[in-house]
């Protein structure tokens, strides 16, 4: 993959004399209901979370839209899938049922008190919601058991977390599959995103579970299932990468009333799951010859595992037994002509439900695993032009995406102890910031805004060119010759009457006198004519506010 340089102009925007900060709506103050959900729409994705492990369905429906606004969408359900072999019978715990939807997690901590109060009165521990940094609310209540600093403070990820704790231990919810019981699992989610270039098209969840039963769980698996109706549903195609630990549900006909051209496409990107305990053999895809009998990866005990299958079935052969769940996580599924096939081939559109899966492990009483994966979207206008000098088409793009993502992520690893029965994060350096390595922009810089006879002046500092970028350290020690740590290019003043998105025009530019004109994906060019740091705006009107 080609390197992607960090050159980013700074966006400076001027606040209004007389601004009056409005509140955000959509908060989730106490008292909220005990299964929450709320979309994230943070970046370029419109996106349904819950509390109790299912994600992309809204209360009526299909509910995950991209673009953010068009109303046009991907996801009609999907959610976390935990199985496992335990007292000699195959269950599943599934954040969503590909079959009519529903789930088997009951939101909050696993406690049996909890949990009774919870019988009687479903409102009785409104804590049992999900925080959202994105809302002031959350973060003045951040729970002690989600990451902070040494004073306290919340330790935010990205532009919008997302966490919430669940568990499987309530069999009043394990109704949607008969002689289906718990396997004994505490899950902490934390879903983010950014609203920044390369990635605005993403949504990542992270899976942190736990055993919490008193036996040693074995054979175990973990992946995601999903219904994703792409537009109509009847014409729904699943395919997958097995390098890229990709998978990916797409519709190649045009969709009535959308905007964006064909094809569409939802992928789901495994870049983490939980450490092998014994060498895991991953089976090579249908272009070998040999297959299903050949090898494509081996996992060693103490490596993290890929995707190591990843499975269909439709509305008229759908999981509806714990055995057949299990199966397709562990990749044994529902082909009739490869009884034993991870990686089926797909060959008519329909109706699709895909299962993607990795494993096996086993969890000891008290040990914690995770499943780290994201949520990326491609179609018909992000494809078929130039990006990063080479032509890319839709499904590439798809893959050029899961490429940047898995280079973000890199190599930093996660390690969890239990402290009093409850796991802790004992090296935040997979999750947090400083391991997220992508370009961002400066920090804005101290200014003064003074108004005067129809005019107004604003001045500033040059506190934002003094401030290095923060990711090129890593990306140094990786031997990145392209990655700048000065990345500071200039200011820009922009001007509305109303401050509402889209309702802004530029009134200055000030560059700096270099070389660089162009962003890597051509979308900016400077006018290089050198930097200041004032101006002053005489097409104003007195007694009209301006932002």
């Amino acid at each position: 993959m080609k390197n992607i340089r960090n050159v980013f102009p700074f966006i400076l925007l001027f606040l209004p004399i007389n601004l009056v900060f409005a509140k955000t709506e959509g908060t989730s103050p106490s008292g909220t209901k005990r299964f929450h959900w709320k979309r994230m729409r943070i970046n370029n994705v419109d996106m349904p979370i819950t509390n109790y492990g299912e994600f992309g369905m809204s209360l009526n429906g299909a509910g995950c839209y991209w673009p953010k606004g068009t109303g046009q969408p991907y996801i009609f359900g999907a959610g976390i899938w935990i199985g496992a072999l335990k007292d000699g019978d195959t269950l599943v715990s599934v954040g969503y049922n590909t079959v009519g939807s529903g789930c088997d997690f009951c939101p909050g901590p696993p406690d049996s008190q909890h949990m009774a109060d919870h019988i009687v009165n479903p409102h009785s521990h409104p804590e049992d919601r999900m925080y959202f940094s994105t809302n002031p609310t959350d973060l003045a209540e951040w729970p002690d058991w989600l990451p902070g600093d040494s004073l306290g403070e919340p330790l935010l990820i990205s532009d919008e977390d997302v966490w919430c704790e669940y568990h499987d231990l309530e069999s009043l919810f394990h109704t949607w599959v008969p002689n289906a019981y718990p396997i004994g699992l505490a899950v902490r989610q934390v879903a983010f995103a950014w609203d920044t270039p390369l990635i605005n098209n993403i949504v990542f969840i992270c899976y942190q579970f736990k055993n919490v039963s008193d036996d040693t769980i074995k054979n175990m698996y973990v992946g995601h299932a999903a219904d994703d109706d792409v537009g109509y549903a009847d014409n729904d195609w699943v395919g997958y990468d097995i390098d890229l630990s990709l998978g990916w549900t797409c519709t190649l006909l045009p969709e009535d009333g959308w905007t964006a051209t064909e094809p569409y496409y939802v992928g789901k990107k495994f870049l983490r799951g939980p450490k092998a305990d014994d060498t895991v053999y991953v089976a090579d895809g249908p272009d070998n010859p040999n297959f299903p009998y050949a090898i494509r990866d081996t996992i060693y005990p103490g490596e993290y595992l890929p995707l190591t299958s990843c499975t269909k079935c439709t509305r008229g052969f759908d999981a509806t037994t714990e055995r057949r769940r299990y199966q397709m996580l562990a990749g044994w599924p529902v082909d009739p002509i490869r009884p034993w096939c991870p990686w089926p081939l797909d060959s008519v559109p329909d109706d699709k439900r895909m299962v993607m899966g990795c494993g096996p492990f086993e969890m000891s009483p008290g040990e914690v695993e995770m499943l780290f994966m994201a949520v990326l979207f491609a179609n018909g206008d992000y494809g078929g032009y130039e990006y990063l000098d080479e032509l890319v088409y839709e499904l590439d793009y798809l893959k050029r995406e899961a490429e940047i993502i898995q280079n973000l992520f890199g190599t930093a690893s996660v390690f969890w102890t239990t402290l009093e029965g409850d796991p802790v994060i004992t090296d935040t350096s997979w999750i947090f910031p400083g391991y997220w390595k992508f370009p961002v922009l400066p920090p804005p810089p101290n200014y003064t805004l003074v108004p005067g006879d129809r005019r107004v002046t604003i001045s500033w500092d040059n506190y934002s060119e003094t401030v290095t970028d923060p990711y090129y350290p890593g990306f140094h020690a990786l031997g990145d010759t392209m990655y700048r740590e000065d990345d500071f290019e200039g200011y820009i003043v922009w001007k509305s009457r109303t401050g509402i998105l889209g309702d802004w025009e530029m009134a200055a530019e000030f560059d700096k006198k270099n070389k660089v004109k162009v962003l890597p994906d051509g979308t900016y060019e400077g006018n290089n004519k050198g930097l200041s740091y004032s101006y002053v705006d005489t097409n104003v009107v007195n007694g009209i506010t301006y932002y």
